[in-house]
């Protein structure tokens, strides 16, 4: 296991992230608005961040939830699919462009065959994002609707807290079969077809 079994719910974030494109400030609103109301501490929430230019910190001070937010700096890939495996959630970050409509970043894949629920922020309903994760049923996306990413967090967490079966390894990956429309392989195989039809 990636984090110890102690009952901290761990949201993850892997990869660079993109100043003025890429923006977790609703999920930190959202846990700004959860820890005044008291609903959450630091020893039952953690966002972890790893990759280049993810330290989230300076934004963190600013939402003042410094005590909730890491930052892992730069992990191997290997290491980075492990955290993305045993993670309780994992953090999208996106944002809306009609230039890049119908154009997917590979950390979308990656995570959803890591398995764990997908929290995209910056992801609005209409973008192509969006849909895989509503075809996969692995996540949603929450563009910056703070009230809504709030309550998936609450919920989630509870579900954390409540599930008392031990998950096993092959649980994290599931791989169903609208996932699998999404692997290289099924991707070219469709390609040669419409290349033969």
């Amino acid at each position: 296991k990636a984090y110890p079994q102690d009952g901290v719910f761990c949201i993850v974030y892997t990869g660079s992230i993109y100043s003025g494109y890429q923006d977790p400030s609703p999920l930190f609103e959202a846990i700004s608005r959860l820890k005044n109301e008291g609903r959450i501490t630091p020893d039952r929430l953690q966002v972890i961040f790893y990759g280049n230019n993810a330290d989230m910190s300076a934004l963190a001070k600013q939402f003042d939830i410094s005590e909730y937010v890491q930052c892992g700096g730069f992990l191997p890939r290997q290491q980075a699919l492990h955290y993305q495996r045993d993670a309780d959630a994992l953090l999208f970050l996106e944002f809306e462009s009609k230039s890049l409509q119908g154009i997917l970043t590979g950390k979308l894949f990656e995570y959803l065959f890591a398995g764990p629920p997908i929290l995209a922020v910056g992801v609005g309903a209409g973008d192509s994002s969006a849909a895989v994760l509503r075809k996969t049923g692995r996540g949603e996306s929450f563009c910056n609707r703070i009230d809504l990413l709030l309550e998936k967090i609450v919920i989630l967490m509870e579900s954390k807290m409540n599930d008392t079966t031990p998950k096993r390894r092959s649980d994290a990956f599931r791989h169903d079969a609208e996932i699998f429309e999404y692997t290289r392989k099924k991707q070219a195989e469709n390609m040669l077809r419409s290349v033969l039809d």
